[in-house]
Parts: C-alpha cells; sequence; structure tokens
C-alpha cells in the first residue's frame, strides 16, 4: 500500500475503527442476511466483504458521469484488504 492510500487507512481508521474489525462485522451481518433467505448457511469472510466493495467501486467508476479520484483511491484500497486479509502466504514476481 502506498503511503496516500496508507494515510485514508488511517484516517478511515480513527473515524471507523479497525479495517480488518469492519469487515469481519460487515461478513457477519452479510451471512447472517444470506443465511435467513436462503435454506442454507452463506459464510462471508472479510476477505469476501473487501472483494465485493472492489466490485462495487469499479462498477461506480465505469459509470459515465465524472468519477471522483476517492473512488479509484478506495477500490484500490479495498484490493490491498483482500490481499492482507487471505491468510495465504503470496509469491512474488
Amino acid at each position: 500500500m502506498n503511503e496516500h492510500h496508507q494515510k485514508i487507512v488511517e484516517e478511515r481508521g480513527r473515524e471507523y475503527g479497525d479495517p480488518k474489525v469492519s469487515h469481519e462485522i460487515i461478513a457477519q451481518a452479510w451471512s447472517s442476511v444470506l443465511s435467513a433467505s436462503n435454506k442454507f448457511r452463506v459464510i462471508v469472510t472479510a476477505k469476501d466483504v473487501a472483494a465485493m466493495m472492489t466490485i462495487m467501486k469499479i462498477l461506480r467508476a465505469s459509470h459515465p458521469n465524472e468519477v471522483s479520484n476517492d473512488t479509484y483511491d478506495d477500490a484500490r484500497i479495498y484490493l490491498d484488504f483482500m490481499d492482507k486479509f487471505d491468510g495465504r502466504p503470496r509469491k512474488l514476481r
């Protein structure tokens, strides 16, 4: 994560708390909602939340109207969260 994105994460962390904890809470809520509306248990992870938020930001960026830089920053940050929340070792290229 570059310095600009790290600064954004720190600022939002002061307002919303630790991103991993926030994503885990959202994952639990989404799991409950999705499980209640299905006949089977749905498990959403913090990484899943970051993935879905990334997709939302990408779709927002594809809108024909002007897109704020925040949308692109957020998409990159959510991608970084996906990597961070993955928990698997990553091979560097």
